[in-house]
């Protein structure tokens, strides 16, 4: 039958030793009475009512200084309420009255942990080991709070002599190691994993840990020498045979190096992600530089990992990464998207791909493919930013409006993010004829950005278009020209303002250098024959409205002022 104790059993059987003194089978009544306000205490600090659980242990302690549980007790409850210093002198009394209870002395050295008296706490547990000298843990709590003391040289004193009690252990070396580490004795930080290997010379994980020391002391020559034992005891470790691969790569190059890995990666028994570690910092560099000697060695190898390691999203998005950082972001596209059919889960692959969608016009694939990641991810604000943008780009202005509101809700603190929707909802409301809300969705951009310029080119534009508060459009246009001299679109704008200003030969000047540059867009061959009509050059208007048709596009009024030869708006 099992026997369960409760409570308040617990704090009875605590009880019983405070007032064995009591020889009588029959209790005093003032025994009694201390028993009761023992236990009631008890119970005020386990309800939280700690300022009452205070009051009584105090009292009591005036007639039993000398009771150790009572010290103790009122510590536990000092310390409940924050008051640590005094939770400290409580227990430290406690302690004292009884110095072979070990656990008195354990939470005297919590307590100095949490106030940061550390070589307190080493003192306490310098104590506890040499009553308790079977017990390692005490030993390394002693050597762990004169690190904090920084005393690291008895610290290593201290662990010498856990050595010599309980032997050599893996855990010790280590320690003892990074201490040598830390005060820069590199040669006993050596000593230390040399005589650990030689202890247990086929624990290749001892092996690797000196190897890596090697390797982080830059002595490549003697880690060479460790990962070739290793691979005497396990020819097939990964790390090692990758160490040993780079063997005789002429100063160290990094395309040599590579072409070393071939040996490597065609074994099928070599982990993939062991691979794929090698190859980061490559791709990475490729990123950096563009350097396509480089990309290509990385190229080869994935090549290779795809035949070994046949349908692995990350070496698909490996290729992807490289191919688009080397500039041929068509292939970049088409990995991209086989990485996401073998693992859709990633989203940062679904975001490059996008982006490389974007980046290669290719609108009606992004659009395809927005709609697919916001399958997976309904919740990123970038997705339904490129969602819209592939709407509008694919003439669906409204459905992009639905798409970038989306997009606003989410963009948090990404105000970059927020900029570019902002500028798009403008664009958007422009093309549905919605001058009102393009103009707030503009001037939202430019809170967040008032020096970009090409939302003082669209919004100027706008204002122009719609004839409203044409000094403010001048003003923007003109900003975006200082911003960006020589850019067609903010000359092209600049001068429609001034033609709308009816500043006929100003704008002739500012569309005239749009034309130089943009001799094909025919809305500014359109604008320009405009503003030659309104000069008096009827013959040279119609000779630029007719460029403007045969471009395509253009106002609705293009083919009318053609066949009759004069201006309509």
């Amino acid at each position: 039958m099992t026997c369960k104790i409760t409570g308040l059993a617990l704090v009875l059987l605590v009880l019983l030793p405070l007032f064995a003194e009591a020889q009588d089978d029959r209790l005093s009544e003032q025994d009694i009475n201390r028993q009761a306000l023992y236990i009631e205490a008890n119970q005020h600090r386990i309800l939280g009512n700690y300022a009452k659980a205070i009051k009584i242990f105090e009292d009591l302690l005036v007639e039993e200084a000398s009771n150790p549980a009572l010290n103790y007790e009122l510590a536990r409850t000092y310390e409940s309420v924050d008051k640590l210093q005094a939770a400290i002198d409580q227990v430290r009394i406690a302690a004292d009255l009884e110095p072979e209870n070990q656990w008195y002395a354990v939470y005297l050295g919590d307590l100095y942990q949490k106030t940061g008296q550390d070589k307190q706490a080493a003192g306490v547990y310098e104590n506890l080991a040499d009553a308790h000298p079977e017990s390692e843990d005490y030993y390394y709590k002693w050597a762990y709070f004169l690190v904090r003391a920084n005393e690291s040289a008895k610290a290593l004193k201290v662990y010498e002599i856990m050595e010599k009690r309980f032997g050599m252990s893996e855990e010790l070396t280590r320690r003892k190691h990074t201490l040598y580490l830390g005060i820069g004795d590199f040669k006993k930080a050596e000593k230390e994993l040399v005589n650990l290997v030689e202890a247990f010379p086929q624990h290749i994980e001892y092996l690797h840990l000196l190897a890596g020391f090697y390797d982080q002391m830059q002595e490549e020559k003697k880690a060479l020498e460790v990962y070739k034992n290793i691979l005497q005891i396990d020819p097939g470790d990964t790390k090692a045979a990758i160490a040993v691969a780079r063997e005789g790569t002429p100063g160290n190059d990094d395309v040599n190096y590579l072409r070393s890995l071939q040996a490597v990666f065609v074994k099928a028994d070599v982990e993939l992600d062991a691979k794929m570690v090698q190859l980061i910092p490559y791709i990475q560099k490729v990123a950096d530089t563009g350097d396509q000697e480089l990309a290509a060695a990385v190229l080869n190898l994935l090549q290779i990992l795809d035949e070994v390691h046949p349908r692995e999203a990350k070496v698909y998005a490996g290729t992807a990464d490289t191919y688009y950082y080397s500039g041929d972001k068509e292939k970049a596209v088409t990995y991209y998207a086989k990485a996401i059919q073998e693992d859709e889960s990633v989203y940062e692959i679904w975001e490059q791909y996008l982006i490389s969608c974007l980046e290669t016009g290719n609108m009606e694939t992004l659009l395809d493919a927005s709609e697919s990641a916001l399958d997976v991810f309904p919740n990123q604000a970038m997705i339904f930013y490129l969602n819209g943008l592939a709407y509008y780009n694919t003439g669906n202005a409204t459905n992009a409006i639905s798409s970038l509101e989306q997009a606003l809700m989410m963009t948090g603190r990404n105000l970059p993010l927020r900029f570019k929707v902002y500028h798009l909802l403008g664009m958007a409301y422009q093309t549905i004829d919605r001058p009102k809300r393009s103009g707030n969705a503009y001037s939202k951009a430019l809170e967040l950005d008032p020096d970009a310029a090409e939302v003082l080119t669209d919004y100027s534009y706008l204002l122009a278009l719609e004839g409203d508060d044409l000094a403010k459009a001048k003003e923007m246009a003109g900003r975006a020209n200082e911003i960006t001299p020589n850019n067609p679109q903010a000359q092209h704008t600049y001068g429609w303002v001034l033609y709308r200003l009816e500043k006929y030969k100003a704008a002739r000047d500012w569309i005239g250098r749009a034309v130089e540059q943009l001799p094909e867009a025919s809305i500014v061959l359109e604008h320009y024959g405009d503003v030659l009509y309104q000069l008096g050059e009827s013959e040279a208007a119609i000779s630029f409205w007719e460029r403007a048709s045969l471009n395509g596009g253009g106002s609705e009024f293009l083919e009318r002022k053609i066949a009759d030869g004069k201006l309509y708006e």
